[in-house]
């Protein structure tokens, strides 16, 4: 039996859903594989939750520095990062390695947030969708793995779709990746970090892509409460300024024409405007935005592990 990746869990708080992140990954993820747990000053014992690695932060960090961590402790195998924030059906982690394989830098799984789902639930018509939209499915854990599971066989022929970027609540990065493009940046607070690395993956000559047969369910945000429209507002003024002067205007051609190549021109240019539209509207409410977030504090949890079985509060 080969070395299997690292797949690191990020936790800072909602310690249920650490404990239902990682109950799903055990349940239903082949070995071999190594399991690190990255908590982030949050004051719960992990410990009890049996990592094959624990890493404990004496002091909050940003989202990127965590991943970055990960990274350092690979050991020459190929990560995976996962959010707290996610339950994991079978055929998930096959689908970004899969991804991998076939020579991609860095492959994120499909979630309830782009591709919403009706499914059948013990005969119950089930809408799995966005933020907020999954009270039906709490409690019912073995079922809905079973159902994503199929579906995730299902599409075990299907290649990943290039994408100019994915998110990181679920990604597979190489080794090429990681030699070539290093490390995330830290300089991001929370947000557009991942972009950022996507955007790197593709100038040094590598690709990015979704799995589709990797369909894992996010709960998304619940892992960061607290963050209100002013400190959202706040972190994009300090990335989009960086991101913008990390992208002036040559390696925006650069990159379009990289993905022009590969039938990605038209969603890089909507991207992009996005991103400059967001911009326009932040520096239109120049000094009504605070100059910095305040910070969220809450008590430390203990975890039961395996509690999983009844309703989650989410």
């Amino acid at each position: 039996m080969g070395a299997g990746p690292l797949i690191a869990i990020i936790h800072h708080n909602r310690p249920d859903l650490t404990d239902l992140a990682v109950y799903s990954l055990r349940a239903h993820t082949p070995a071999p594989y190594r399991l690190l747990l990255i908590d982030n000053a949050s004051g719960d014992d992990l410990a009890c939750l049996a990592p094959d690695e624990l890493a404990v932060n004496q002091r909050p960090r940003q989202f990127a520095h965590n991943c970055n961590l990960a990274l350092e402790r690979a050991g020459g195998a190929r990560v995976v990062l996962l959010n707290n924030d996610v339950f994991l059906p079978s055929g998930w982690l096959e689908g970004l390695l899969g991804g991998l394989d076939l020579g991609h830098g860095v492959v994120g799984g499909v979630s309830n947030f782009e591709l919403p789902l009706d499914l059948e639930l013990a005969g119950e018509r089930v809408r799995l969708g966005a933020q907020g939209d999954r009270k039906d499915v709490h409690g019912r854990w073995e079922e809905l793995a079973g159902v994503l599971g199929a579906y995730n066989r299902a599409g075990a022929g299907r290649p990943p779709l290039l994408k100019n970027s994915v998110s990181f609540y679920a990604v597979a990065i190489s080794r090429a990746a990681q030699r070539q493009v290093g490390r995330l940046d830290q300089r991001f607070v929370h947000g557009y970090e991942d972009l950022d690395y996507c955007l790197r993956t593709w100038l040094a000559g590598l690709s990015v892509a979704a799995a589709p047969n990797a369909f894992v369910v996010h709960f998304g945000g619940r892992s960061t409460p607290g963050a209100g429209p002013e400190e959202l507002a706040y972190r994009d003024r300090h990335n989009l300024a960086w991101l913008r002067e990390r992208y002036p205007l040559p390696l925006r051609r650069k990159l379009a024409r990289i993905w022009s190549g590969h039938g990605l021109g038209e969603e890089g240019r909507l991207l992009w405007s996005r991103i400059d539209r967001r911009w326009e509207w932040l520096r239109s409410r120049e000094g009504s935005l605070p100059t910095a977030p305040a910070p969220a504090r809450r008590p430390a949890m203990t975890i039961i592990p395996g509690g999983v079985a009844g309703a989650l509060p989410i």
